[in-house]
């Protein structure tokens, strides 16, 4: 027997795994404040997100007390995990923040 999912998000629900993802990104930074700020969105997010793309940037600034720069782009194709022996598999509609600077 085959199950598959048919995963089904709402615009708000993709905003809000923006917001989330990034949130998480500086709760875990070691430092006090990042310097910089690398993102990277899933092209099925622009896809789907259309003419609200720029609300993903507010997500992200909206969680800051002061500008951070920051840049990124769409990805196709996400694979994870990336660890010795592991399979890796394809990671689709994901938000992935890298956050720089000294600690």
């Amino acid at each position: 027997m085959l199950w598959f999912r048919l995963p089904e998000a709402s615009l708000e629900d993709v905003i809000g795994g923006t917001r989330s993802a990034f949130a998480h990104a500086l709760a875990h930074y070691p430092g006090s404040k990042p310097d910089l700020a690398l993102v990277f969105s899933c092209a099925w997010r622009r896809y789907v997100l259309g003419t609200r793309t720029n609300d993903e940037y507010e997500a992200i600034q909206e969680q800051l007390d002061d500008p951070l720069p920051f840049c990124g782009f769409y990805t196709f194709g996400e694979m994870a995990p990336f660890q010795h022996k592991t399979q890796a598999f394809l990671h689709n509609t994901t938000f992935v923040t890298l956050l720089i600077g000294s600690q």
